[in-house]
């Protein structure tokens, strides 16, 4: 019985699980959900409370939280680093993703709050200086992170998944912000070149290689 991958139908957290299945080969089962029903249900399971779920064996094994996932993968599949300074690097670049992401989700709502206070500007120049002032440092320490890890370990983590996942919504947000921060912008056009995950984030591009 192939292991299942739960999660509701919409973007968030649980693409770094994906990209990291994608890349690795592993063959699983996706069920995304909708019906607030099912939603309710796969949440009371969860040990946690939250989706991403991973089943295994039918439900013998049970994990949740996309970052718990990626850490029982990273073991399992002997990609994850038993050095502890490594790993609290890795757990940064993590957690630093995850405000990243909502901040970029974020931009909509505190451009109209702006937009909604403000006696002048138009919306071009709102999104401007919310990207000046919030998403580009934020880039900027994402990339500085990711240095520091990959002087410490060159080979991929699971948090790269991590990264892919916020540079993949970025890229698809605004692609000019990424090119603000040439490490970054690097790390995601390699990432795109690899057979699997160009498979799976273009499944629609042949690629004799996948």
């Amino acid at each position: 019985m192939r292991p299942r991958l739960i999660y509701y139908d919409a973007r968030g957290t649980c693409l770094r699980v994906r990209l990291m299945l994608a890349d690795l080969g592993v063959e699983y089962d996706w069920v995304p959900l909708s019906d607030p029903h099912a939603l309710l249900e796969a949440r009371g399971k969860a040990p946690c409370g939250s989706l991403p779920i991973w089943e295994e064996g039918g439900g013998a094994l049970v994990i949740s939280g996309a970052n718990t996932i990626l850490e029982y993968l990273g073991a399992r599949l002997s990609v994850q680093s038993d050095d502890l300074q490594v790993r609290a690097v890795a757990r940064e670049l993590e957690e630093y993703c995850n405000e990243y992401e909502r901040a970029l989700w974020g931009k909509r709502d505190a451009v109209a709050a702006h937009l909604a206070q403000a006696s002048e500007g138009t919306r071009s120049e709102a999104n401007a200086t919310y990207d000046r002032n919030r998403l580009i440092p934020m880039l900027v320490v994402l990339g500085t992170t990711y240095q520091s890890l990959r002087r410490l370990l060159a080979r991929p983590l699971p948090c790269d998944y991590a990264l892919l996942e916020v540079l993949h919504y970025t890229a698809t947000e605004d692609p000019d912000l990424l090119g603000q921060v040439p490490t970054l912008q690097d790390f995601y056009q390699d990432a795109l070149r690899r057979p699997r995950i160009k498979k799976f984030v273009s499944p629609n591009t042949d690629d004799e290689g996948a």
